[in-house]
């Protein structure tokens, strides 16, 4: 296989990056509505993606080291958002579950960051959204075989 020209990696990465953009300006928009840091947010997040995860599982979801994850369940669990459970299998495992009020918001806080993409991918006919999905596709195969 031929290397890529380094200019159309430069091209395809500014691409990547302006998507990237995009979406954090969103989180952060919603963060800010919902009175929630971006790392409450995105645990909230991993935690509306995962059935019962433990505490260590979100934090690597949502990019936090352990002793961080703790300050940030912390403040969910005060807000009434998540609770800790102790796992039905063993008990010394803890096991996170979003409270009513949590899954309530994080059906909020998704809606608007799907918009961000959803609008512009409606835009496309269904011969572009195939190409749009291979080549998501091809780029998330090739990260993780990097294991990045």
């Amino acid at each position: 296989m031929t290397a890529p020209p380094a200019s159309q990696l430069r091209r395809i990465e500014s691409q990547i990056e302006a998507l990237l953009h995009q979406v954090n300006l969103q989180t952060r928009c919603c963060a800010r509505a919902a009175q929630l840091t971006v790392p409450q947010l995105h645990t909230l997040l991993a935690l509306g993606d995962t059935p019962r995860p433990t505490p260590a599982v979100v934090a690597l979801l949502a990019g936090l080291s352990r002793p961080s994850m703790t300050n940030v369940l912390d403040h969910l669990e005060r807000k009434g958002l998540l609770e800790r459970r102790h796992s039905r299998n063993d008990r010394r495992q803890v096991e996170l579950v979003l409270t009513a009020r949590g899954e309530a918001l994080v059906g909020d806080l998704r809606r608007p960051v799907r918009a961000t993409l959803e609008a512009p991918l409606r835009t496309l006919d269904a011969d572009q959204l195939s190409r749009v999905e291979e080549g998501l596709s091809l780029l998330q195969r090739a990260l993780d075989e990097q294991g990045a």
